[in-house]
């Protein structure tokens, strides 16, 4: 399944047109199909993972904001990855300006009931960091001029708190460089 990141859309319903010539003029409503258990688990674990994105770059751009909130959105041991980069980055007096971006979003696999203690989701974004920069403390750019525009990343999400659809945490993350996410 993949999920565009777009804005919200409203209204309560799609009416059919009654093609011409017919005699029922009953507007017929669309309803949603019903999801299933492990859709409704990756689309929560989806929104989370747009909040952990937001959530490092809010901290990225704002230092005096406590490391502390990673533990609303990560855990063990990509919180304590974090939190260590985040420092570093903060301690050399580096700043970033501009924000990433996710693009797409897919659900790889989601386990409700597998052989772990805890539910787990595998969730695969495109990110593009092509608006992101990163100085250091003297205004010199520590973003490589052959950064790639685009990070496709792979995240496992753990529910520590399941069935609740905020229970999700990302565990482990890995990136790579991409040209797109085509």
């Amino acid at each position: 399944m993949i999920v565009v990141v777009a804005a919200g859309c409203g209204g309560s319903g799609v009416h059919a047109q009654t093609p011409s010539g017919t005699t029922d003029p009953t507007p017929s409503i669309a309803s949603p199909t019903p999801q299933s258990e492990e859709q409704q688990a990756g689309a929560a674990a989806v929104t989370q993972v747009i909040r952990y994105e937001q959530l490092l770059d809010d901290l990225a751009l704002h230092p005096s904001r406590s490391l502390n909130q990673l533990y609303a959105v990560a855990t063990q041991p990509d919180v304590t990855d974090e939190i260590g980069f985040l420092n570093r980055f903060r301690g050399s007096h580096d700043r970033q300006t501009g924000r990433g971006r996710v693009i797409s979003t897919k659900v790889d696999a989601v386990d409700l009931q597998g052989a772990t203690t805890k539910p787990t989701a595998r969730v695969t974004i495109c990110l593009y960091v092509g608006d992101v920069r990163a100085y250091d403390r003297t205004g010199k750019s520590i973003v490589p001029k052959s950064r790639k525009p685009y990070y496709l990343t792979h995240l496992t999400l753990v529910n520590v708190k399941y069935p609740a659809p905020s229970g999700w945490l990302v565990e482990k993350v890995s990136a790579t460089e991409e040209p797109s996410c085509k």
